[in-house]
């Protein structure tokens, strides 16, 4: 009966190591399958390593040697594989680039010129990507430039010259033929140059139109330009009004008369050409109204309103109601018939 039961005992300890064994073998299996092992430190090693150099009864000075050797061993057995693969990636990097600079290179030459090219270039750099260039047939008009900037200033600065000769040889050929019909020479009336007349100051009252009329006076030369006045207007408009202070000139319109006068157009040119528009005269910029007490239909009626300055934003929003639909670009030299102030028929005097 003890031996059956010491038989059975030394049955159940093999088939407990043998499971032992098993399980420790599927452990390491699944550790050399995730790349754990290279993780272990090299401390173990080392340790058993000198554990089992130094059995027995040793000197200091011999165990201190040995632990020596040994970290030395197991510090040389770690450094082995990087070093091993330092040295696989710079080959690898050098037979990439060799075989890019192969793929780069086009030669007529038999295979000995190729060589020696390849022995020429093994220390050139890589060569530089090519850099992205511009498309000549794309448009750019649209975007700042100040060249064009230029041009275009000095081409108004030059068609104003011809302008001003231009009417400088009109009112000389005009004095001419009025002393040719007096029949005698006459010592024409002086006329006060161009240039000076363009130099007087003009007083301009104009109202900011926002839906309310907002009067204001500016002073100015008589020669400015419309787009001039409404760069000096916006500054002395901005401080009491915030919507204009991020705007410029070129933002804003000048109504006068129900014409929308352009900006090229000079205060000068409107009185000595004595333009009008569809609801009174463009030469006289003050603010009066007719107080004949007997209407004469063949005088010019001499009313004059105050021009309307807004921004072309309230103008696009606000086109289809009155006042700005009556509103239109002025055409120099177009007959607007008689005066109105609603509608937009022609018809003499107030609607």
């Amino acid at each position: 009966m003890d031996s059956h039961r010491v038989r059975a005992l030394a049955a159940q300890r093999a088939a407990d190591a043998a499971a032992s064994a098993a399980s420790r073998a599927a452990v390491d299996a699944r550790v050399a399958a995730a790349g754990v092992r290279e993780f272990a430190g090299a401390a173990d090693g080392a340790d058993a390593a000198l554990t089992a150099a130094t059995v027995g009864l040793v000197s200091r000075a011999d165990f201190l040697a040995t632990r020596a050797s040994v970290q030395a061993a197991a510090a040389e057995g770690a450094a082995a594989p990087r070093k091993r693969a330092a040295g696989e990636s710079v080959a690898g990097e050098a037979r990439a680039a060799a075989r890019g600079r192969a793929a780069a290179k086009l030669s007529f030459g038999g295979d000995g010129e190729d060589g020696e090219d390849e022995e020429d270039k093994e220390g050139a750099p890589p060569p530089l990507p090519p850099r992205l260039a511009k498309d000549p047939t794309a448009r750019t008009d649209f975007l700042p430039d100040a060249a064009r900037d230029a041009r275009e200033v000095e081409l108004r600065a030059a068609l104003r010259r011809e302008y001003e000769e231009g009417q400088a040889v009109r009112e000389g050929g005009r004095g001419g033929r009025a002393c040719a019909r007096g029949g005698r020479a006459r010592r024409p009336h002086p006329r006060p140059r161009p240039q000076k007349l363009k130099a007087s100051p003009l007083q301009i009252t104009y109202s900011y139109w926002d839906g309310t009329g907002h009067r204001h006076t500016l002073t100015l030369d008589r020669g400015a330009t419309v787009e001039r006045f409404l760069g000096l207007a916006r500054a002395q408009l901005a401080p009491h009004h915030r919507e204009l202070r991020a705007l410029s000139a070129s933002d804003l319109m000048y109504v006068k008369e129900d014409c929308v006068l352009p900006g090229d157009a000079t205060f000068h040119m409107l009185i000595s050409t004595r333009a009008r528009g569809k609801s009174g005269p463009l030469f006289s910029f003050d603010v009066h109204e007719d107080v004949r007490l007997v209407a004469d239909a063949r005088v010019e009626k001499d009313e004059s309103h105050a021009g309307k300055i807004v921004t072309r934003a309230w103008h696009a929003r606000n086109a289809h109601i009155f006042p700005a639909s009556r509103w239109e670009p002025w055409e120099a030299g177009k007959e607007y018939g008689g005066y109105t102030v609603k509608g937009g028929g022609g018809g003499g005097g107030k609607a």
